[in-house]
């Protein structure tokens, strides 16, 4: 820098020098040409630094914004082949469909003991996923598809947990279970987990206001069993409701999530 402007002030002081040898030779209007011609060249001088340097912030601009893009690519790369980001984004959906059945609970209940305990249950599941009503509207085209797939994990979960406690509803759930079971004989739950965590992804890719996947990961495990208990508390809601609705939706989970 110290350099750069020593050079200017030679190349000045010799413009100078020469500026004063053409005013001495050429009179008053010579000299007056001189000046405006040596005012013009400085001027077109500073506009062209001055482009040179709004050009350079531009292209450290776009190297900045290249270099943040790859960033969350390989980020992005990382948890596709991170088996624990599927599912604390399976979580995330879980999480927001359960919310979903709740809230159409509330609207069908009559019993105000019944609307109480589930407007309590609605009340820490909206404060666990905060984010549900967005993933809901991002997921609009599949939402049926993935409640049903819910809607079956609920119901083996359930089942599970009968089993082993030689609860009276086991026959019970088990029938349901076969019906549905009936209804989607080629459902792959872990193609299904797979293809929405993709698609997940692919939103966070393209700026969707949805949960970074680092936090989402860490709270997976705790939230998991949170929701596992309270989906069992309306599971009998929930499961009315996806019986009457999985004809509808067979055919489209036999074919993009399969």
């Amino acid at each position: 820098m110290a350099r750069a402007l020593l050079i200017l002030a030679l190349l000045g002081a010799a413009a100078a020098a020469e500026l004063s040898a053409t005013c001495a030779s050429a009179g008053a209007k010579g000299c007056a040409a001189a000046l405006a011609g040596e005012e013009d060249a400085g001027l077109g001088l500073l506009q062209q630094n001055a482009a040179k340097a709004a050009d350079a912030k531009a292209l450290a601009g776009h190297q900045d914004q290249a270099q943040a893009h790859a960033k969350v690519v390989v980020k992005m790369h990382k948890h596709r082949q991170d088996p624990n980001s599927t599912a604390a984004i399976w979580s995330q959906i879980t999480g927001a469909i359960e919310i979903d059945q709740i809230q159409a609970a509330i609207a069908n209940a009559t019993n105000s003991t019944t609307i109480a305990r589930l407007q309590e249950q609605l009340t820490a599941m909206q404060a666990q996923f905060p984010s549900a009503k967005e993933l809901q509207a991002q997921f609009s085209v599949q939402w049926a598809n993935l409640t049903a797939a819910v809607d079956m994990q609920s119901l083996q979960a359930q089942i599970d947990a009968a089993t082993l406690t030689g609860n009276a509803s086991l026959k019970e759930l088990q029938a349901q279970f076969a019906t549905l079971s009936a209804q989607m004989p080629d459902i792959n739950m872990t193609n299904i987990e797979g293809k929405a965590a993709d698609y997940y992804q692919d939103l966070i890719e393209s700026g969707a206001p949805l949960p970074d996947l680092d936090n989402l990961t860490a709270q997976a495990s705790a939230l998991a069993d949170q929701v596992s208990g309270m989906a069992s508390n309306v599971a009998s809601q929930a499961s009315d409701m996806a019986s009457s609705a999985l004809g509808s939706v067979t055919d489209a989970i036999s074919g993009f999530w399969r």
